[in-house]
Formats: C-alpha cells, sequence, structure tokens
C-alpha cells in the first residue's frame, strides 16, 4: 500500500515571491538541493505537460536525479507534478507531488502533499529532506 506524507510551513513572504522561487531555475537553483556542496542542474519547462530534471552531484561524485511532469499549474496557488527518483537513489519510485501556496494576513501558507511512497521509510527519508528544503527556502528569502 502506498504511503503519503503532508507537510505545512507558514513564511513572513507573499506567495508570488514563492512561487516564483519554486518555479523559476535561476531561483531554484539557488536554494533546492539536499547539500549545500553540490554542483546543480537544472532544467525545467514549467508548462502544463512540461518536464523538468533536477540533477546534483556530490563530492564523491554520484549524480541524484529528479525528474517528473508538470499535471497542474495556478500561478500564484500552486501546482502538481510527477516526481520520479531516478539515478544516484538506492531506490527508483514515482510520487504525485502537490505543492499549494495560500496567503492570509501577510503571511503564505506552504501546502506539501506528495502520494505514492513505497515504504514509510522511504516518506520519513522524504519528509527530513522536504524539512531541510524548506528551511533552505526559507534563508534564500533572507538574502534576496
Amino acid at each position: 500500500m502506498p504511503h503519503s506524507l503532508s507537510l505545512t510551513r507558514e513564511l513572513f513572504v507573499p506567495r508570488e515571491l514563492i512561487f516564483q522561487a519554486w518555479t523559476e531555475p535561476t531561483h531554484l537553483s539557488a536554494w533546492y538541493s539536499p547539500q549545500a556542496t553540490m554542483r546543480r542542474e537544472i532544467a525545467s519547462d514549467f508548462r502544463l505537460d512540461g518536464e523538468y530534471l533536477f540533477a546534483w552531484t556530490g563530492e564523491e561524485g554520484v549524480r541524484y536525479v529528479q525528474r517528473g511532469v508538470f499535471r497542474a499549474i495556478d500561478p500564484p496557488g500552486g501546482f502538481r507534478c510527477s516526481l520520479c527518483f531516478a539515478g544516484g537513489f538506492p531506490d527508483h519510485y514515482r510520487t504525485e507531488l502537490a505543492v499549494t501556496l495560500e496567503e492570509e494576513d501577510g503571511s503564505s501558507r506552504i501546502l506539501i502533499r506528495q502520494e505514492g511512497f513505497p515504504s514509510e521509510a522511504e516518506k520519513d527519508a522524504q519528509g527530513r529532506l522536504w524539512t531541510k528544503l524548506l528551511d533552505q527556502l526559507e534563508a534564500y528569502f533572507s538574502v534576496i
């Protein structure tokens, strides 16, 4: 039975800026990476049925790849996409990701819903990574 995770984070940043940071390669390459020292490759055709590829190469030379297809786009309210863990990861599998952005009284809420994990362990590992990535996104807004 597939596993799913949900996370929420509140930032005091307009959701339009969060949407840009999450969908424009220039912004993504500045914060979206499992480790700060990894070399990053980001390619994104941000449109309905457009494909994306995120790749990171660590100091040990292993190239980790995440790819998918955009299934729905609702600027600045969020997007949905497939997410396939490919090269470099011990297990290769596909999930569905929904990122929803809500704004109220000067703050924005990021809602992440990801479904289709093959195990509870994979879901938990991705939850830890999302927490780290959201920390990095928040830190990114403190310097732009």
